[in-house]
């Protein structure tokens, strides 16, 4: 009884620490946008945070990543694709497109519970 109420608790902790991780995700990368950098697609799918995004000057990529990189809750991040894109109007600077992955971590992950094997079942006497 003791092991399945221990499973039983430590799943309800399990979901109860999930709970708030994409709250803590969308404020993490909300801060670590640097100037002149925007994002046009953000998705959480399992463990996998996917940002796309668009900027006007190139070094802001690397800075962007560093500060997710610096997050708690963001595992390292990689540079899925860069490209170029060309200016339609005349007076509209290049841009540059990316797209950004990384895993996510979850600091509030329970500890998994250790569950105690026992060697004999115990039988009742009958009197």
């Amino acid at each position: 009884r003791r092991n399945e109420l221990s499973k039983k608790n430590y799943a309800i902790e399990e979901l109860r620490s999930q709970r708030t991780i994409p709250v803590h995700i969308l404020h993490e990368v909300s801060r670590a946008l640097p100037e002149y950098l925007w994002l046009t697609n953000v998705t959480l799918k399992g463990a996998v945070l996917s940002v796309d995004g668009e900027t006007l000057q190139e070094q802001a990529i690397p800075t962007f990543m560093k500060s997710l990189d610096a997050s708690q809750f963001i595992g390292t991040p990689r540079l899925i694709e860069t490209k170029q894109k060309t200016a339609s109007g005349a007076n509209t600077n290049p841009s540059t497109t990316f797209k950004v992955a990384a895993a996510i971590t979850n600091p509030f992950k329970p500890k998994t519970p250790e569950i105690k094997e026992t060697g004999s079942k115990k039988t009742r006497r009958s009197s």
